[in-house]
């Protein structure tokens, strides 16, 4: 004989299901926490301004040749060099974001690293290389900060809560299976 609730579901199928939810879950939270590897991000923002917004200037407001200046191999080696770092510039290109938005004179650059020390200065000294290489290339001073790099206190990554969420949902997903599969079973 199988024992129902009121509803009409077997007590087995919800204890199946708070099980794998409960077990789902919790695992989810142990390898975020104690698996994965944290990662952490630095963020500044430069501004492109300049004095003379005449048509021969154009080229200087445009976003798209900063980002390729600033993620160029020279500004690569710079970085390495300049901060000692045992990587290579493809490895260094990979921590590295150069985004901007198309209606804005705005460019971002975030910096992913393991150690948030090392994700601020590698953000802080390519937003420094990147002003004084717009400045050999251009002749002024076409770069202002908008927004200091930090040093973060939180990881970006992994996003535990995100992850239990998502362990949650799947733990449903299967649990429903296990389910319709006791029940044809009997």
């Amino acid at each position: 004989m199988i024992l129902r609730t009121k509803m009409g579901f077997p007590k087995r199928a919800i204890f199946i299901s708070i099980c794998i939810f409960s077990l789902s879950v919790f695992i989810s939270f142990l390898i975020s926490n104690y698996v994965i590897e944290k990662t952490y991000e630095s963020m500044g923002v430069l501004l492109i301004y300049s004095d003379n917004r005449s048509d021969e200037n154009e080229y200087l407001k445009d976003a798209k040749t900063y980002r390729t200046i600033a993620t160029g191999i020279q500004m690569m080696n710079e970085i390495i060099s300049q901060l000692d770092l045992q990587y290579r510039v493809k490895d260094l290109r990979n921590k590295i974001i150069v985004s901007y938005e198309d209606d804005t004179d705005l460019i971002y650059i975030e910096v992913e690293d393991r150690d948030p020390e090392m994700a601020y200065r590698i953000t802080q000294i390519m937003m420094e290389r990147l002003q004084s290489r717009v400045q050999e290339l251009f002749g002024d001073g076409n770069l202002k900060v908008v927004e200091e790099p930090y040093i973060p206190s939180e990881p970006s990554r992994p996003n535990v809560v995100l992850n239990m969420m998502i362990a949650g949902m799947l733990a449903i997903l299967f649990s429903a299976l296990v389910i319709i599969w006791d029940l044809k079973r009997r």
